[in-house]
């Protein structure tokens, strides 16, 4: 029988030797399916790319500004060929591996914690519901929230946003599809009266860099516009307080 695509490529995940087999499909979305898979000190996430078959093809442009393509290249994305949807495909794996790479190594940042990539393939951090658990974090639309767990939930993602934007990286799509939100752990000491939640960003492929990308600044805008109206909705009093204008100030300023 012949092995489909997909099964090739997370076939090379397992001869590479990062993962010792497929447990099954975690999420399949426009971008990428991703996969749980058992590695050698517990459980993995394996997220691999479909084929660039047109999807944001209206939009992919935003996020590519400030790179540097040759000339054949700039125009195959243009013309959207067959080799121009290949590269198209190859550059957002590309950056989100490398962007979860750079973030990683800012320690503190809410962010899963990148392995390694092979093809279409990345290799990451698998997050649990729980500490220990093996059934995985909810994506905040998904999650049960309370409206006083609101203002303490936005003020976490919007730190994040911060870190991201320190390090000159802006999600830009983010929302409560791409957030996810473990249950809370107890704090070293702590009682149930007092347990923590962490929201933890995913999906960075589309991620940019304010230094380059023009539209840098409207992402960050609708980045934290789209979490700040999230949580107004359980609690109207959340306000983001202007934020992105105010990183932009700085940024500008040469602050960041």
């Amino acid at each position: 029988m012949v092995e489909s695509d997909a099964e090739l490529d997370l076939r090379d995940v397992i001869r590479a030797g990062h993962v010792s087999a497929i447990v099954g499909e975690l999420k399949s979305g426009k971008e990428a399916t991703v996969h749980l898979a058992r590695g050698p000190e517990g459980l993995l996430v394996v997220k691999r790319y479909r084929p660039f078959t047109g999807r944001r093809v209206h939009t992919d442009p935003i996020y590519r500004q400030g790179q540097v393509f040759r000339d054949r290249e700039a125009r195959a994305f243009e013309r959207r060929t067959r080799f121009g949807r290949r590269l198209a495909a190859e550059t957002w794996i590309a950056a989100e591996f490398a962007t979860l790479r750079r973030l990683g190594r800012a320690r503190g940042l809410p962010v899963p914690r990148v392995l390694a990539r092979v093809g279409a393939c990345v290799v990451m951090e698998f997050i649990a519901d729980e500490p220990g658990g093996e059934g995985p974090a909810p994506r905040l639309i998904d999650a049960p929230v309370q409206s006083s767990e609101a203002r303490t939930l936005h003020a976490q993602i919007m730190l994040a946003v911060i870190g991201l934007f320190e390090r000159h990286v802006v999600h830009a799509d983010l929302s409560p599809y791409n957030v996810l939100l473990p249950a809370a752990a107890l704090p070293p000491g702590g009682s149930e009266s007092s347990p923590r939640r962490r929201p933890i960003l995913i999906d960075f492929p589309q991620a940019v860099d304010p230094r380059k990308n023009l539209a840098a600044r409207d992402l960050l805008a609708h980045d934290v516009a789209q979490i700040t109206a999230f949580f107004r909705r359980l609690d109207p009093a959340v306000s983001d307080n202007d934020l992105a204008a105010r990183l932009w100030r700085r940024f500008e300023s040469g602050l960041i």
